[in-house]
């Protein structure tokens, strides 16, 4: 395949740098082909923060040379992950009048930009993504399609989600240095919602979790809305760190030990007392004890998931939501991590199960949390091409905005303005 029939996602975190890559077309079956995914350690990134942008350009610049090797071609221009750090929802509202008429393509177009420019404070702000929660007609509320119907007046909720535009300048000169050219910025969660919630999760309230290195962020869904987000300052590097405390080794070996020898369960069934860990440094075989590790880990873990609960209670008044939550990231592949969470909050924990109905991974793949992400910007863009590539600088006029014109379509007769982009007048 030429380089032209490919897509390239980059989510750097923390602690690596994750790449995925899959083919602009759907299969026979109309799934996404993932062809590869690949990780490197990087540092130059800590909660949000670019505290090394040559060591994080740099490893982002060999990992793209290392996936080049894989794939036989250059690898130009990328999609990237916004995660939340200094980002904003903005909720607004706007109406047109329609005296009596059918409601058309270009009314919706024009409400939905009303409702957009009667947004607080856009000005500052870079918008990432913009979207219509619902509709009302005359007296009516929570329409989620307006097309056809007839009234005297049409209004439209919508949801902007915005960010710090010295944040993104900042982080998208990571991309520039290695030499990458920016298709579109995406907002994380969002997309990774779309690609793990169902319906029906959204509907009744799910709260997506993110367990980072040093971070954890959630995305909380109600009613078929994307209410709010919110980020802890604690992430897996903590039970790293607690396990080199704790057994009195370096952060290399514990590392070590939480990746491949930490399981929280309490089924304590085929897991052995003791095990080894060789240490090339020291060229030293150590043994540790799994119940001490087990502690060490479960006590960190369980202060992540009270912080979760503290700051969904004092963001949303609760801390029940009958969808439960859905663990994606790097923590996520902790074992057992599920059985504390469901533990501490009392509500139901999903693990990340990638559909095999809408992926089809053409390498050797376990469902590693760790892609979630990555993997989750290309279903986005390959599912809404229409979006990708949008100028959504409101305060130009409908008809200046324009999305990137080499940037593939599903439907080239697809309108254009921002129906397009929100799935309208296909």
């Amino acid at each position: 395949m030429a380089s032209d029939q490919y897509l390239v996602a980059i989510d750097v975190g923390s602690s690596s740098v994750k790449l995925a890559i899959a083919s602009k077309t759907l299969d026979e079956k109309d799934r996404i082909q993932v062809y590869a995914l690949l990780e490197r350690p990087a540092y130059g990134l800590k909660r949000g923060v670019i505290t090394d942008m040559s060591e994080i350009s740099q490893a982002v610049y060999d990992l793209v040379a290392e996936a080049e090797n894989i794939i036989g071609f250059g690898i130009r221009e990328t999609l990237i992950g916004i995660n939340s750090f200094g980002v904003e929802f903005i909720n607004s509202e706007g109406y047109i009048p329609l005296s009596g008429q059918e409601v058309t393509v270009e009314d919706v177009d024009r409400v939905v930009y009303d409702s957009l420019k009667k947004a607080f404070n856009l000005r500052d702000r870079e918008i990432l993504q913009f979207l219509p929660l619902s509709f009302g007609m005359d007296d009516t509320d929570g329409i989620k399609n307006p097309m056809g119907l007839v009234g005297e007046k049409l209004s439209c909720r919508t949801l902007t989600i915005t960010a710090d535009p010295g944040v993104v300048r900042n982080f998208s000169r990571i991309f520039h240095q290695a030499e990458l050219d920016l298709v579109d910025k995406l907002y994380m969660p969002f997309v990774t919602s779309e690609l793990m919630l169902n319906s029906r999760q959204k509907s009744l309230g799910t709260v997506l979790v993110d367990l980072g290195f040093s971070t954890t962020s959630y995305v909380v869904w109600a009613n078929d809305e994307m209410i709010g987000s919110g980020v802890i300052n604690v992430g897996s590097e903590k039970i790293t760190s607690d396990l080199a405390y704790g057994l009195q080794t370096s952060i290399d070996i514990a590392e070590e030990v939480k990746k491949s020898h930490c399981n929280l369960s309490n089924d304590i069934h085929n897991q052995p007392q003791s095990f080894e860990v060789y240490d090339p440094e020291t060229q030293t075989n150590y043994v540790f004890d799994s119940g001490r590790i087990k502690q060490f880990a479960t006590e960190r873990v369980e202060e992540i998931f009270l912080l979760l609960l503290k700051n969904l209670y004092e963001k949303f008044g609760k801390t029940k939501f009958p969808g439960g939550l859905v663990l994606v990231g790097g923590g996520a592949s902790l074992q057992g991590i599920h059985e504390v969470a469901k533990n501490i909050t009392g509500l139901p924990v999903y693990k990340n199960i990638y559909s095999e109905k809408e992926l089809k991974f053409i390498l050797d793949f376990n469902h590693d949390p760790t892609f979630a992400n990555s993997i989750a910007i290309l279903s986005y863009a390959i599912n809404h091409p229409e979006e990708i590539g949008q100028n959504r600088n409101i305060f130009d006029t409908p008809q200046s905005r324009t999305r990137s014109s080499n940037y593939p379509r599903k439907n080239t007769n697809q309108k254009k303005g921002l129906l397009g982009f929100l799935g309208f007048g296909k």
